[in-house]
């Protein structure tokens, strides 16, 4: 049970540790009194720099006046500079196109003079900015290359603290691909340098990773030397959070051998070091593993009453992934107690945060997808002016001398000229509808650009469907199955009371009602008669299932059952779902009826309801995006989307597809 409840704490730091002190005041003040605009720059670039990860909107008018000076300046590197720290802030807090953008212009404003060695150093260190931008969303190719490009510049310099965070990178990226012998080689290179570090917070941070590394092979007695040795230079560095860190980790290792004692201790210590540096989910993180740890140690009511205080504050944080952690134990605790109605509420609640996290993360990835393709996009567009303005210079030119000889043939010969005139005439002519053939082309290539990129996140979509699906299925599922099986086992073992027994019955119901409800949830996402009999077997068993006292939900089919491309099937089904959700929830229907044509070369899919209808009109520039995603799906097929409602007249949408073969 403590393997289920334990999230294992980060493999390597692949992230710059913040230090922030509890106040700016002197720096402020100085930004303030500076004499120049260049002094000022260099001071708000170090304030920007100390504190990358704090509140937006405390920090969005230095951002303004940074952004303001780097403008103005003509020093390049000092420019860089400031871009740089912006690229990096951004990073932090997703919003990725911004982050491309400003990390580019750094990476522009230094390679004037790269040769230089101020901007060799800046120019790795932006380099392997980037490169974590790749690293952190997985396209860990891509942050090798430039990482490595990175290393060209940084190994030509003394910056041995930058130099051993890019070989942790690029361990990091080894190890996540499967290539473990190249993780471990620059894992070492990076070791070597741990004596060379400038800074007593590299030495640290090199340990802090060693030791994360024993962990990970679970050699607990040589991690806890790694921690303390870090602990020991952290106290040169006042950090907190470097401190936080340490005593995390150590609190992990301690509780993986049931010694909770020691483990509840180093948690509290974290917790005092997260709330010296001010940073709340650290400190919410902390007391839920204080709780969790209390639970370890069956001290029930103690666990109960910290896990309640890390709640709330989860709850202020608004954060799904602590409250899916703190759900987890209540889980597993309430069961302990024997409290399983409460044990069951609280695994919804978790299942309901970790479907958050999920949406979380793919919401951050398609925000990096959508800012490389708009990087590209911009790139195009760029290059197509500069071609295009290639193309006017050259046909100035070319219109310029054939005016010229226009001139000398008509004063020549007129019969000539006006032969050459026409000829001329043709050639502009047919240049244009070259042009505009050149230009439905590059129209034609864009719209496909789109439509891949639409597809490929309706896929990504479908895979985390049918992954979640197998894991509840197989998961959570088996292991549902398995403690009921073992609650039957106990019952011929055992001389139980009347009274006993009926709560035993009970039991047994409520686990009986979580397997089915678990394998509904599973069949949802995926449901398996799709795949192995089809769309029309498919749609029907959803109508038959979902139709319910207060409102009939009738299917009729037409046409002949046939079968058609997967990717297709699964997005007419995934449309009929969200339409007919959407028309129970919203309608207030007494009947639904779901029309489901099918030819050879076309599919036609119509849903009505009776209900209360609404004016279309009035879902323009709506939050919600339950019809932009159902339009989106259809899209990706270039299918046909039609919607009809009224006001007390109910709602009909007609969705259609032509099939080429």
């Amino acid at each position: 049970m403590k393997q289920l409840l334990c999230y294992v704490p980060f493999f390597f730091i692949i992230t710059t540790l913040n230090v922030f002190a509890s106040d700016h005041a002197p720096l402020k003040k100085a930004i303030l009194l500076a004499s120049n605009d260049s002094v000022k720059l260099d001071l708000l670039n170090e304030y920007l720099g100390e504190s990358l990860e704090k509140d937006s909107i405390e920090l969005n008018p230095y951002i303004a006046n940074a952004i303001k000076l780097a403008e103005k300046t003509n020093n390049d590197l000092q420019r860089a500079k400031t871009f740089h720290v912006l690229g990096k802030y951004y990073t932090n807090i997703y919003i990725f196109e911004k982050a491309i953008k400003y990390l580019e212009s750094a990476k522009n404003a230094v390679l004037k003079e790269s040769n230089a060695p101020a901007y060799q150093k800046e120019l790795g260190a932006i380099l392997s900015s980037y490169a974590l931008l790749y690293h952190l969303n997985g396209d860990f190719d891509i942050a090798l290359e430039m990482y490595f490009e990175s290393l060209e510049y940084l190994i030509k310099t003394d910056d041995f603290d930058s130099l051993i965070k890019l070989y942790i990178r690029i361990s990091d990226c080894y190890y996540k691909t499967r290539e473990d012998d190249k993780g471990i080689s620059y894992f070492q290179k990076a070791f070597a340098l741990t004596d060379k570090a400038n800074s007593p917070k590299s030495k640290a941070e090199m340990f802090i990773n060693y030791g994360n590394s024993l962990t990970y092979e679970n050699k607990y007695d040589s991690a806890e030397l790694m921690y303390n040795k870090a602990l020991e230079i952290s106290f040169q560095t006042n950090s907190h959070i470097l401190k936080h860190n340490i005593y995390y980790n150590k609190g992990f290792i301690y509780s993986q051998q049931d010694k909770y004692q020691q483990a509840l201790e180093s948690y509290e210590l974290a917790y005092q070091e997260s709330k010296a540096a001010n940073n709340t989910f650290d400190q919410c993180d902390a007391l839920y593993k204080i709780g969790t740890n209390y639970y370890y140690n069956s001290q029930f009511r103690k666990a109960e009453e910290i896990l309640d205080s890390a709640f709330r504050f989860a709850q202020r944080l608004n954060s799904s992934l602590l409250l899916r952690n703190i759900y987890d134990t209540y889980t597993y605790m309430e069961y302990d107690r024997k409290n399983y109605k409460k044990a069951w509420d609280y695994l919804n609640n978790s299942i309901d945060e970790s479907e958050k996290v999920y949406s979380e993360e793919t919401r951050k990835q398609i925000n990096f997808l959508e800012a490389k393709f708009e990087k590209k996009k911009r790139e195009y567009e760029i290059e197509k002016l500069e071609t295009e303005k290639m193309l006017q210079k050259a046909t100035i030119q070319k219109r310029t001398q054939m005016l010229y000889g226009f001139v000398i043939a008509l004063l020549l010969l007129i019969v000539s000229g006006v032969s050459m005139y026409r000829n001329f005439k043709d050639k502009q002519k047919l240049a244009t509808q070259n042009a505009l053939i050149q230009e439905q082309q590059i129209q034609t290539l864009e719209k496909e650009k789109e439509l891949v990129a639409l597809n490929s996140t309706l896929q990504g979509e479908e895979a985390e469907r049918s992954r979640l699906a197998r894991d509840l299925h197989d998961g959570l599922g088996g292991i549902l199955s398995g403690v009921k099986l073992t609650l039957m086992n106990m019952k011929g073992n055992a001389v139980i009371s009347e009274e006993g027994l009926q709560q035993y019955e009970h039991a047994l119901s409520l686990m009986d009602s979580s397997i089915k409800e678990l394998r509904q949830i599973a069949h949802n996402m995926m449901p398996e008669i799709l795949i192995k009999n089809g769309l029309k077997d498919a749609l029907e068993n959803f109508c038959n299932n979902i139709s319910s006292k207060t409102t009939d939900v009738k299917f009729y089919f037409y046409g002949e059952s046939q079968r058609f491309e997967e990717k297709l099937e699964i997005t007419c089904y995934r449309v009929a779902q969200e339409l007919i959700n959407n028309a129970l929830k919203h309608s207030k229907a007494s009947e639904i009826t779901v029309q489901f044509i099918q030819e050879e070369k076309r599919i036609n899919l119509n849903i009505q309801d009776n209900g209360c209808g609404f004016d279309p009109k009035t879902i323009t520039g709506c939050k919600g995006n339950g019809l932009s995603n159902i339009q989106a799906r259809v899209n990706s097929f270039e299918g046909r989307f039609d919607l009809y409602s009224s006001p007390e007249n109910g709602t009909e949408i007609s969705i259609e597809f032509e099939l080429t073969c």
